[in-house]
């Protein structure tokens, strides 16, 4: 008799164990989400990146740095948290330009960087600051130059302009608004 109830609490507990093992893991989850977050689905991640970018000539097109960076082998592509471009010098001995966005995505081995949401440039100048906002922009370090269709607010020392859509050419130090363009100057 015990013989006989050893091997039934045996099979039974065998039973219970092969049950529980084929379970699905979520029975025994109250909620459904997983506790892991998941990996980035990119190549490479990294922290505190930093890449600076040269021309033909060897000097400096621009150096970018983020928090985070994911870069994607298949697209040849970098997608950047918290970037901060340095864009180049003009020729004049001024400032570069500083560039900050929430965003940003390098592509063609860094030939173009698209900056988006909450984009702010800025650049000191003897004559006081010029600085822009807008909600995305595309610079382009081989001809030193931004653009963009979104509207774009630009503040300079002797007032601000608004509208829609800009062209940036950071070597000749020209802005151009493309579309519904509206000023206010300060009176001196």
């Amino acid at each position: 008799m015990k013989n006989l109830l050893l091997l039934v609490a045996t099979c039974l507990a065998t039973w219970l164990a092969v049950m529980f093992w084929e379970s699905p893991t979520e029975l025994f989850f109250r909620d459904k989400k997983s506790r892991v977050e998941p990996l980035p689905p990119a190549d490479s991640y990294m922290l505190n990146t930093r890449t600076e970018k040269f021309d033909e000539d060897g000097t400096v097109a621009y150096i970018l740095s983020s928090v985070t960076g994911f870069y994607y082998a298949n697209d040849d592509r970098f997608e950047l948290k918290t970037p901060q471009l340095i864009a180049r010098k003009p020729a004049r001995d001024e400032a570069p330009w500083l560039l900050t966005a929430d965003e940003a995505s390098s592509t063609m081995g860094g030939e173009d960087v698209l900056l988006t949401g909450s984009v702010h440039a800025s650049q000191e100048l003897k004559k006081g600051r010029i600085e822009f906002f807008t909600d995305n922009i595309r610079f382009s370090p081989r001809d030193n130059i931004a653009t963009t269709d979104a509207g774009v607010k630009l503040i300079h020392p002797e007032g601000s302009t608004t509208g829609q859509g800009m062209k940036a050419d950071f070597n000749l130090e020209t802005y151009q608004l493309l579309a519904n363009v509206r000023s206010s100057y300060h009176a001196r």
